[in-house]
């Protein structure tokens, strides 16, 4: 589990946030947050076995809309075991500092719609609230920091590393200057270098209305009567320059909007964006998880997904490699 240490937040303090912790996940939601919200976000952070919390059930807890949307959050998930592979998804204003064996590197939204989503390979610490104005070489607990593992806090700084010894000795092989995040670079004893290999992508098929199963490769929009959209990666992450495939779908009743949603694969993930139709999209993850898509939203599926878009309309996300190294826990 590593350490995780916390600042307690200050009455009043602008820079505060609340921070849901529940191994594997930490979550960063703003201290203005509704508590009905931080409740539902704790309730799938938490889980329950056999249920563990995932990535994708996570995300899909926070709004994005309505009066209780929350405009800026952090989720990430630390590496199982020691150093590892860890998936951060950030919103808003919300920043992560990663540490790895190759160096260190922030991860912000860009401005990315409705989040961005990213893995790191090798990380060894995480730091998370308020950050130093660049990321630091050498992580070490903050003046004040206390102890945590399990809860709901609110803190003004999070940190967390794989070995509580770095904290005295900062992380090992940092170099601010050195923020490539795809395969690291590790030092041997002789000093010589070999370069760690690179996680293969997970592959993903897409079906529609039980029909042959196609690879998910660029942007797909299903609709009624779909057209591509004015810019790519609409309510997704796509930035993928292939211009989107475009599926027809029958919707004699018109349940079915000409342009209903766009699939996109991101990563080791795939993002289902339901595009501002007029009656929703409804996404049933593994272990049965249903989550009711409202305009505009947006779920993660990283393993498979079950999409209904109305007029008895089915498509059907898998892998069909089920050992691919995916983005659960």
């Amino acid at each position: 589990m590593g350490s995780l240490r916390f600042v307690p937040a200050r009455a009043a303090d602008p820079a505060s946030w609340t921070l849901l912790a529940a191994w594997p996940a930490l979550v960063l939601l703003p201290s203005t947050t509704a508590t009905e919200v931080v409740d539902a976000v704790w309730a799938s952070v938490a889980g329950d076995p056999p249920d563990p919390p995932t990535l994708e059930t996570v995300v899909s807890s926070i709004p994005l809309g309505g009066a209780d949307a929350v405009e800026s959050f952090a989720v990430v998930f630390l590496p199982p075991h020691g150093v590892g592979t860890a998936s951060v998804v950030v919103r808003g204003s919300a920043s992560v500092d990663l540490h790895s064996v190759g160096g260190a590197r922030r991860f912000g939204s860009g401005g990315v719609e409705p989040w961005a989503l990213a893995e790191f390979p090798a990380v060894t610490a995480v730091a998370l609230g308020r950050l130093a104005p660049v990321p630091e070489s050498g992580l070490r607990p903050p003046p004040g920091a206390r102890r945590f593992e399990h809860g709901v806090v609110e803190a003004s700084e999070v940190v967390w590393a794989h070995d509580a010894t770095l904290w005295e000795t900062g992380a090992a092989n940092a170099d601010v200057s050195d923020t490539v995040v795809g395969a690291p670079r590790v030092s041997l004893p002789d000093d010589s270098e070999i370069e760690a290999p690179a996680l293969p992508l997970p592959l993903f098929e897409l079906s529609v209305n039980g029909g042959p199963a196609h690879p998910l490769e660029g942007p797909v929009v299903i609709g009624r009567r779909p057209t591509p959209p004015p810019s790519q990666g609409l309510g997704g992450l796509s930035t993928d320059a292939r211009p989107p495939t475009v599926i027809t779908v029958p919707s004699p009743s018109g349940e079915v909007s000409a342009r209903h949603v766009e699939i996109v694969r991101s990563g080791r993930t795939v993002v289902i964006t339901d595009l501002r139709s007029t009656n929703g999209t409804r996404v049933t993850l593994p272990g049965g998880i249903s989550l009711r898509l409202r305009q505009g939203d947006s779920a993660v599926a990283t393993r498979s997904a079950i999409v209904e878009i109305g007029d008895g309309n089915v498509i059907h996300i898998s892998s069909p490699v089920p050992s691919s190294p995916g983005m659960s826990v």
